[in-house]
């Protein structure tokens, strides 16, 4: 028996392109590639061959069982689209028509912000915590020297469930956790969802997001803690600031500071920081004569405006895809 040659190729994509159902299709199939096909019998008497001839007569007979291969599957898949076509015609469906144009998703601008502040405090050490949103008084504010009769309990509006639950205002109340469960030193950082009643205006929303975080060592100082802001700040924008820090006030704080920085011809706030309050330690058990710290708080909503240059907080949570869209490709 003769091996098949080349031409094979040729009639089996006659015969293809002739038939009109895979049915037929199936037939074709078994005519040059099923059990009595010459490819088979080929494939065969190669063992009949000497090994000089049989080397190069495999390699033919491969390639065209391949190539056969390749026009019954390419035939069948124009039939099938064929078919799908005709079904579709059939319900009235245009295939020739543009397809509706699909909009490509995209992170949202708080998203964009809070990664980019979680890849520079990752990269300086720090580790990300998180904690429930629902507190208790106690975690909200007794742990961190604000007992329920101080004046900083009212001050800050917040959203009671109970006399002993509440919304947390703020994400300190992560970092006591986190002390509970972890002896110093430590280096966290605790983003989240925080709420005050706050009646919604361009800069107030009662729901909102902030980035807090807390170093507690053996010689933490208010030098690390600039030093520390000063490149959290400076990668975020991208650029060098003019900063300045300023006397303030926060119960779990001691010395308290608020930062600004020199932004479209002007100082602007973007967070409180501060030494952790010696009383914070003991409260948790931690020996003050060998540990401190320090903290910072700053908002992602306030950054995320500055960034983008967005006027109104209230942009940020009305899920307007047109103004999502439009930031998200600055």
């Amino acid at each position: 028996m003769a091996i098949v040659d080349e031409s094979i190729i040729q009639q089996c994509r006659q015969d293809a392109d002739a038939v009109s159902s895979t049915h037929d299709l199936d037939q074709i199939k078994s005519k040059y590639l099923g059990s009595k096909s010459a490819i088979r019998e080929s494939l065969k008497h190669l063992a009949t061959l000497d090994s000089a001839r049989r080397k190069d007569a495999s390699i033919l007979v491969n390639s065209i069982k391949k190539s056969l291969g390749e026009i019954i599957f390419s035939r069948r898949a124009a039939l099938l689209q064929e078919q799908t076509d005709r079904a579709l015609a059939d319900q009235g469906v245009d295939t020739t028509k543009d397809a509706a144009h699909w909009h490509i998703g995209a992170l949202h601008p708080l998203t964009l912000t809070l990664n980019a502040l979680k890849r520079s405090l990752q990269h300086m050490g720090f580790t990300i915590a998180f904690g429930p949103e629902a507190e208790t008084f106690y975690y909200n504010f007794t742990a961190l020297n604000t007992p329920r009769y101080h004046p900083a309990v009212t001050a800050q509006d917040t959203l009671y469930i109970d006399d002993d639950q509440l919304l947390r205002s703020h994400t300190s109340c992560v970092q006591i956790r986190m002390l509970e469960q972890q002896q110093p030193p430590l280096r966290i950082f605790s983003p989240g969802r925080v709420f005050r009643a706050d009646t919604p205006d361009a800069t107030h929303s009662p729901c909102f997001m902030q980035c807090e975080g807390l170093v507690i060592d053996h010689q933490a100082n208010l030098s690390d803690l600039v030093s520390t802001l000063r490149c959290l700040l400076e990668n975020f924008f991208g650029r060098s600031l003019k900063m300045r820090f300023r006397p303030s006030y926060f119960p779990f704080t001691e010395p308290s500071l608020e930062c600004d920085i020199w932004f479209k011809d002007k100082w602007l706030e973007v967070l409180g920081c501060g030494m952790v309050h010696p009383n914070v330690l003991e409260n948790l058990g931690i020996d003050t004569h060998k540990y401190q710290g320090y903290a910072f708080g700053l908002g992602i909503d306030r950054l995320t405006m500055l960034r983008y240059q967005i006027d109104d907080i209230r942009a940020l949570y009305e899920g307007d895809q047109a103004f999502l869209q439009q930031e998200a490709q600055e």
